[in-house]
């Protein structure tokens, strides 16, 4: 290996030749060739169930002759796969298992901006408080009553449903990110190359305003091992090996490659070795035997170097004392009693390398992933997971062991020859044309044969007829004990790796509930592990690509996406604020979560069962985790609440339009009596005539008030006339 040049340089003096240095050093100490790889090759074609003989030549040839007759036995060596259908039920169940994250903020201002919007909130509630009151007293303040709004209630609020603004966005971000970058079906990806290779690797970048992810296979991938080393992008360096046409080179470098590499690349011929018939990969961009001189080995190379910064300490306009952080090339200002303390500190760099000829890109990192607590702890741009167990290599030996069981019971069907009659040839007829043909024709096609007892032996001896016997060269009782070995061995593997009869369905008819349940439940727990550190994979993937994002956006990006509820979710992400606010992912339990599913699933089916409502239910068995079903419930239950409190109002309005109806009926009911009270009053009065002159005294006075009305109005006349020749007669005196 080559020594690694000294990274504890200024920037200044981290020249062409440093540079150039560095990739030839790391690149020098890695082996990309087949033999290199060997395991990883040897891991894929275990899956692929491509065979290779070589594993079995103590078998196949078990003299260690060179004579090919030899060699040739009544059998042949085939794969009968037992890892593919493995990787493929666990790759079922991680399709189906629910995929839950959640963002959180972890600024320092999170518990400062929760108490100013708690604030907020109150004050409004009390606002709110004192207008119902005034509203309930009469006095008119123009705006409507609120229950609802109280300060219990904005308690209640703040302590269970409240958000930062912040964090919802930020899970909008990655649901942005999640539609981008495709993550669900790469990291689908990432998980086969997972339980193939035992290993996992990614990129991820930020070119322009774009995120890129890509999902890696293993054997193109070399870094830096350490005892404790996890996660791939905390490794001392990492170096891809990316094959690509020319065509490819000029699409990824076009604004890097000077003249004489263009010139380099169109007249330079490689001959490259022909290893991908070796790799076998399980991925839609699989790559496929490509011929010679087509492909250029290009190595991108990213690893931790050092800079020198400084903590800078300074007094501020109003003398107070202040820090910041500088670059190597600040110089205090002594006069003004600034000092200056300088530490080393990693910067990742990268670069790129075609073939041993073309050097492109050495720089530091565009995207420098650095922790807020620790300024050294720099994160590369690759990233894997190393200690996850290859469940392809788990089962090799018993793939092994397996097929050598096929051969020896193909090879034992072969010698099977079945129960085999000792006939005197002699007894077989010779007259009437008989042959040995003939004989077992008939032997074969009736059942029975003739002999002739007359014929003679060789010494013209009398041939006794009892010279017969059956051979028994059936090997059926040793080939059904070879399959048994044989389901055994697949038993044991399954079992190994936690994939019991139970959990693929194959339940029989004396197996109990209580034994296929806690069968299920141990083989779950078996695997679980498995699975819960591939999502922590996964939130640090989902964290990484935040960065990238935060990178790639800082001036600003509209999103959209499709929610769970498809629904068209559009937002605007600030540049500023996003540069500003740290996040952290956490994927919640995928196991637990689809546990807590199905029960609730199961419950629903119960409640539809006593005439729930079928929109609930709907709700509830499409939901995919339990966050989501759990919100469903409670906006169910609000609604139910709603409508029942919308009956009782509606219950209550009718029953006092009946009681205001039957008031109404009352009260026209007494009028009614009354005036037909009045009526018959009235009529009596009619009837009577106490002078008894057959005319009624109502009748006779209203006539004696007809009389006096007449009266007056003619003394009102005469009245008037009198005063009319009075007045005359005082205008003339004469």
């Amino acid at each position: 290996m080559k020594i690694l040049p000294q990274q504890n340089l200024p920037r200044s003096k981290k020249d062409k030749e440093w540079k150039r240095a560095c990739v030839d050093a790391l690149v020098n100490s890695t082996d990309f060739s087949v033999s290199g790889r060997r395991n990883y090759i040897e891991l894929y074609k275990a899956y692929r169930g491509d065979l290779d003989e070589d594993a079995y030549s103590y078998m196949l040839n078990p003299y260690n002759t060179n004579r090919d007759e030899h060699k040739a036995f009544p059998a042949r060596l085939r794969n009968y796969n037992i890892i593919k259908p493995i990787i493929d039920l666990f790759m079922g169940e991680k399709a189906k298992r629910p995929f839950k994250f959640m963002t959180s903020v972890t600024n320092d201002d999170v518990y400062s901006l929760k108490m100013e919007e708690e604030k907020r909130l109150m004050d409004i509630a009390l606002q709110q408080v004192v207008i119902n009151k005034m509203n309930e007293m009469g006095i008119p303040t123009g705006v409507e009553s609120n229950e609802d709004q109280t300060p219990e209630r904005v308690k209640e609020f703040m302590e269970k449903e409240y958000q930062d603004p912040r964090a919802i966005r930020g899970q909008r971000i990655v649901n942005e990110l999640m539609k981008d970058c495709d993550l669900v079906e790469k990291f689908q990806r990432l998980f086969f190359n997972a339980l193939v290779a035992g290993f996992t690797v990614s990129y991820k970048g930020a070119y322009g305003n774009q995120v890129i992810y890509e999902d890696l296979n293993p054997e193109d991938i070399d870094y830096a091992k350490s005892p404790d080393l996890i996660y791939l992008e905390d490794a001392d360096w990492v170096v891809a090996n990316r094959k690509m046409t020319k065509a490819q080179i000029y699409d990824r470098f076009y604004d890097d490659l000077e003249e004489e590499d263009i010139e380099w690349l169109e007249k330079r011929s490689i001959s490259t070795p022909n290893v991908l018939e070796y790799l076998f990969r399980d991925r839609e961009d699989k790559r496929k035997e490509i011929g010679e001189a087509e492909l250029y080995n290009v190595y991108h190379v990213v690893w931790k170097s050092r800079v020198k910064i400084g903590e800078l300490t300074y007094y501020d306009e109003f003398g107070l004392e202040q820090t910041m952080e500088v670059d190597e090339t600040y110089k205090p200002d002594k006069d003004a009693g600034e000092t200056v303390r300088w530490i080393w500190v990693n910067e990742v760099w990268e670069g790129w390398r075609i073939e041993d000829q073309i050097y492109l890109g050495i720089k530091p990192l565009r995207n420098q992933r650095r922790s807020m607590d620790n300024p050294s702890e720099a994160k590369l741009p690759y990233n894997g997971r190393v200690d996850i167990m290859s469940i392809a290599e788990l089962g090799l030996n018993y793939q092994i062991l397996y097929n050598i069981l096929h051969y020896r019971v193909e090879l034992s069907i072969a010698k099977n020859k079945d129960k085999i009659a000792l006939v005197e040839i002699n007894t077989i007829p010779k007259r009437g044309g008989w042959d040995p043909e003939k004989f077992m024709y008939y032997a074969d096609a009736n059942g029975y044969m003739f002999v002739d007892s007359t014929q003679t032996g060789a010494r013209n001896e009398k041939v006794p007829f009892n010279q017969y016997q059956v051979l028994d060269m059936s090997l059926g009782k040793y080939i059904a004990e070879q399959i048994n070995i044989m389901n055994a061995v697949k038993e044991e593997w399954e079992e190994l790796v936690g994939v019991p009869r139970y959990r693929k369905g194959q339940v029989m008819a004396s197996d109990s509930v209580g034994t296929t349940e806690r069968a299920v439940f141990q083989s779950s727990v078996i695997t679980e592990e498995m699975f819960r550190k591939f999502e922590r994979f996964l939130e640090k993937e989902l964290e990484g690509l935040i960065d990238m994002a935060r990178t790639a956006w800082k001036n600003g990006r509209r999103i959209s996406y499709i929610d769970e509820e498809y629904n068209l979710i559009f937002d605007y992400v600030d540049g500023d604020e996003f540069q500003e606010t740290n996040y952290g992912i956490r994927v919640v339990n995928s196991s637990s979560e689809s546990e807590k599913v199905e029960r609730i699933r199961e419950i629903a089916l119960a409640l539809a069962q006593n005439g729930e409502q079928p929109d609930m239910i709907a709700a509830v068995i499409g939901a995919d985790n339990y966050a989501m079903i759990k919100e469903k419930l409670t906006e169910y239950v609000k609604k139910r609440e709603q409508a029942q409190q919308r009956a009782e109002q509606a219950q209550k309005e009718l029953a006092q339009i009946a009681e205001d109806a039957e008031t109404q009926r009352q009260q026209a009911e007494h009028d009614l009596k009354r005036e037909l009270k009045q009526v018959d009053k009235e009529i009596a009065m009619l009837k009577i005539d106490a002078d008894r002159n057959g005319i009624p005294d109502i009748v006779e006075g209203e006539k004696l008030a007809l009389e006096r009305e007449k009266a007056e109005m003619d003394y009102d006349v005469k009245k008037e006339k009198n005063q009319i020749e009075r007045e005359k007669l005082e205008g003339n005196p004469n």
